[in-house]
């Protein structure tokens, strides 16, 4: 593990956090295999191998979310 000190974006609403992580996706080319797949597991799995997680288990935690209780009342 190494600790790494950042600046992070702040954002006025969601929408606009939300859109700004768009734009970020669709800017980068090594994302593009994540815009591309056509399933979600295939999403998930083009991302955890993008690159953009450095966690080995970052596409298994993504799917316990998206199966998770809290996840599946919000989608409703």
């Amino acid at each position: 593990m190494v600790k790494q000190k950042d600046e992070f974006r702040t954002y006025d609403s969601l929408e606009d956090s939300v859109r700004d992580y768009g734009l970020f996706l669709q800017e980068n080319k090594r994302y593009r295999p994540l815009l591309d797949a056509k399933t979600l597991d295939g999403q998930i799995d083009a991302l955890a191998g993008s690159g953009y997680a450095t966690d080995s288990k970052y596409g298994d935690k993504i799917r316990g979310i998206i199966e998770g209780k809290t996840f599946k009342e919000l989608i409703g």
